[in-house]
């Protein structure tokens, strides 16, 4: 077995996966919060753990709709 291959094997016993679906309804008194601000209020959430995310997100409205 290789070095790299013995070093993937290691990691991939130390991660664990999450699978999100799903739609965040951010209200704030009925304000707007805009994906820009969202998107970096998630992401700082994510990197203050430690942790990576792959993946998108895309606006929507109450129906569903992309934005």
């Amino acid at each position: 077995m290789t070095d790299k291959l013995e070093e993937e094997i290691v990691w991939s016993r130390k991660n664990s996966y999450e699978y999100i679906e799903g739609c965040i309804c951010a209200n704030d008194d009925n304000k707007s919060v805009e994906h820009d601000e969202f998107w970096d209020k998630f992401i700082d959430f994510i990197e203050v753990n430690g942790w990576h995310f792959g993946g998108g997100t895309k606006q929507i409205d109450a129906e569903g709709n992309e934005v």
